[in-house]
């Protein structure tokens, strides 16, 4: 019984002490301040991870050569008839490595991480270009 009556008087004074403080100026007793997100600096964008902002990527097909080693020959740029004579391959015309259709021969594509655009959402803000923190005036209670 004893205990209880405490802890009622402390409970109490614990609200009573709570009532009579007064509310944060800074946040409007919210407990959190709104501010421009440092990482986009409040764009909303960053430069894309994937590309570093160049929009294109290394070609996985061709690893950036532009050419590919022919499917139909091995990359010889001949094949062998019955007989045993070398003729010359047609899908390559002789060369061995024929024009990555993936890049079509530049080596590059457009960065799959951005779309092409050099720019991603920034994750750490969401796209808003702000973030919340706790109000350093009442530390997030809201109260002075």
């Amino acid at each position: 019984m004893k205990r209880t009556l405490l802890f009622m008087a402390f409970m109490l004074t614990m609200c009573l002490s709570a009532m009579a403080q007064e509310t944060c100026d800074r946040c409007n007793g919210s407990g959190r301040e709104t501010r421009s997100c440092t990482f986009c600096s409040g764009n909303g964008e960053r430069t894309c991870d994937g590309c570093s902002g160049s929009r294109w990527r290394r070609c996985t097909m061709c690893f950036g050569s532009g050419t590919v080693s022919c499917a139909h020959c091995n990359g010889r740029g001949y094949w062998v008839d019955r007989n045993g004579n070398k003729r010359e391959c047609n899908y390559c015309g002789g060369k061995g490595t024929p024009r990555c259709d993936k890049c079509h021969g530049d080596g590059q594509v457009p960065c799959w991480t951005c779309d092409g655009n050099g720019k991603t959402r920034c994750n750490m803000c969401g796209g808003s270009g702000s973030q919340e923190w706790n109000c350093p005036a009442c530390g997030g209670t809201g109260t002075k």
